[in-house]
């Protein structure tokens, strides 16, 4: 088993990012065996790979950002061709995860989740607040690349909030609790 220690490495930070965007691939598949279409757009109504990136960079820190990008890059890929978009969608998938990661340790989250507050704080601000930005930024680079029309802004929106908020809410919860098992 490889030690933290040798993931500090250069060789071993890019065995970290690239573990961690593989793990948000594999999410995003899973996630995509109950996809729906809303309007024209791909949304799931649990969306893994946020639950993912979340618990990831709670437990190996912001570093590991570029993973989740590419992870992203990866699923959004296998769902489209390349286009303007792309990169809105991911800026989007990315930040909001590294938003709720922020905003959790600086409300003094446990990853341990042994008190009521970190549980609150992990619905609150991790999922419901986070996830705001990805379906604001996503659906908002569609409505402006005309992938999704305007009136069907709101409904998109919130199926891609509630796909991305149900993740952290499922997925986080429990990679932090079989981390404790490890």
């Amino acid at each position: 088993m490889v030690g933290f220690e040798e993931l500090r490495r250069p060789g071993g930070r890019a065995v970290e990012l690239l573990a961690v965007a593989a793990c948000y691939y594999a999410a995003a598949r899973l996630g995509l065996l109950r996809q729906l279409t809303v309007e024209g757009a791909v949304v799931t109504p649990i969306w893994p790979p946020t639950g993912v990136a979340v618990a990831a960079l709670l437990i190996l820190g912001l570093r590991c950002w570029p993973g989740i990008t590419l992870g992203a890059l990866f699923s959004v890929l296998s769902l489209t061709t390349p286009g303007p978009d792309v990169l809105g969608i991911l800026f989007g998938n990315t930040a909001a995860p590294v938003c709720a990661a922020l905003l959790l340790r600086r409300a003094g989250f446990r990853t341990d989740l042994s008190r009521l507050r970190d549980g609150l704080t992990l619905v609150f601000l991790g999922a419901l607040g986070a996830m705001l930005i990805s379906a604001t930024v996503g659906v908002g680079v569609l409505v402006l690349t005309d992938s999704v029309p305007m009136h069907s802004f709101w409904p998109v929106w919130l199926a891609w909030w509630v796909g991305d908020a149900m993740g952290v809410l499922l997925v986080t919860p429990l990679l932090l609790l079989l981390r404790r098992v490890r």
